[in-house]
C-alpha cells in the first residue's frame, strides 16, 4: 500500500505527505474504490 500512495502522490507532485498512520485509510479506500470497480 505505502508504495501504490507513494507513486501516486508522486505522479501528481505531491511529495510524501503521509505516513503510516495514513495506511488504514487508504487501505479501506483502495478495497471499496475496487469493490465499486473504479480502481485505476
Amino acid at each position: 500500500m505505502f508504495m501504490l500512495k507513494y507513486i501516486d502522490f508522486h505522479s501528481r507532485d505531491m511529495g510524501l505527505t503521509f505516513g503510516q498512520k495514513h495506511m488504514p485509510y487508504f487501505r479501506q479506500r483502495t478495497a471499496k474504490e475496487i469493490l465499486n470497480l473504479r480502481a485505476g
